[in-house]
């Protein structure tokens, strides 16, 4: 405990629970409101997001006494790292484009490796496709990778995320959680990455993060990008991760879009409606962004 100077009162348990505890029940998770997403000169802009992000950042406005915790993800990446272009080469050792779909058989063919590691990411993707419904590896281009411009959260929503710190955020404030740091991993989801590593943290499920949301919420709302892979993942994450924080979900179905299709590549529509439905069997509601906070209803987007 920390005794205060001059007046002896102490900071005691109870009194952070008191600042902590849930006034209205409600919060939001903000999933990768970040400048290389959502502005149209970022490496991997999502059709839409700037769109999405202005309805985000009008639902905090409007709601500013209505929402008692904003927890903030960022991808946060470096340059090498096993989904960025860096080091991946075809059967000639020819440079690989972005938004190529590598599969294990691919490696094993020799059709692609990774200079970086080629072992690691033999095994990686044999793990990666054990995993039922997991997404296959697909390569990116360079993107929020740490310390640039397009790593940053997009600018309209810092904005009023700060309106709200500045108004009811208390002496925390909004929440950042950075995920994708580990180079060998691709990391959608808030929650872990796509192969959890041992011995590394940053990759293994985040059981606080999910308790500190459950704790803290009687609705979480659910907003950012993309919808067909880092929000998706993250809510399916919820789903086997932490399934009685699922009847919370609050889905902000006008405040998320999927990143667009390759040309001759998967269809990345498809990716979350699986996921919606198993979430709306648990009791996740869906709603928009201009809808009375507390009206949200129960049905698939």
């Amino acid at each position: 405990m920390l005794a205060l100077e001059g007046g002896g009162r102490k900071e005691t348990k109870q009194l952070k629970e008191m600042n902590n505890s849930k006034k209205n029940g409600n919060a939001l998770l903000l999933i990768d409101p970040q400048n290389d997403f959502c502005d149209s000169k970022g490496s991997l802009y999502v059709k839409n997001a700037e769109d999405d992000m202005q309805r985000v950042a009008d639902f905090i406005l409007k709601n500013l006494d209505q929402i008692d915790r904003i927890s903030i993800t960022m991808d946060s990446h470096h340059v090498v790292d096993i989904s960025h272009v860096n080091g991946w080469c075809g059967a000639r050792g020819e440079p690989v484009n972005p938004f190529t779909l590598i599969t294990h058989q691919d490696i094993l063919d020799g059709k692609y490796s990774w200079t970086k590691d080629p072992i690691w990411a033999r095994n990686y993707t044999r793990e990666l496709e054990a995993q039922p419904g997991q997404l296959k590896h697909f390569l990116w281009p360079e993107h929020t990778v740490i310390g640039t411009w397009g790593h940053n959260i997009y600018p309209v929503v810092l904005q009023a995320v700060q309106a709200w710190e500045r108004k009811n955020g208390g002496v925390q404030g909004a929440e950042y959680v950075t995920k994708g740091s580990n180079p060998r991993t691709e990391h959608f989801g808030a929650f872990q990455a796509q192969v959890p590593i041992a011995g590394a943290p940053g990759t293994q499920p985040n059981m606080d993060l999910l308790q500190r949301l459950n704790s803290s919420s009687s609705s979480l709302f659910v907003a950012g990008e993309a919808l067909s892979h880092c929000l998706a993942c993250s809510i399916s994450q919820i789903i086997d991760l932490a399934p009685e924080l699922a009847k919370k979900l609050v889905i902000l179905e006008d405040c998320m879009s999927n990143v667009p299709n390759p040309p001759g590549g998967p269809d990345f529509t498809q990716n979350f409606p699986p996921i919606a439905a198993r979430g709306a069997a648990m009791g996740m509601r869906f709603a928009k962004s201009t809808d009375p906070i507390g009206q949200a209803v129960a049905a698939v987007i």
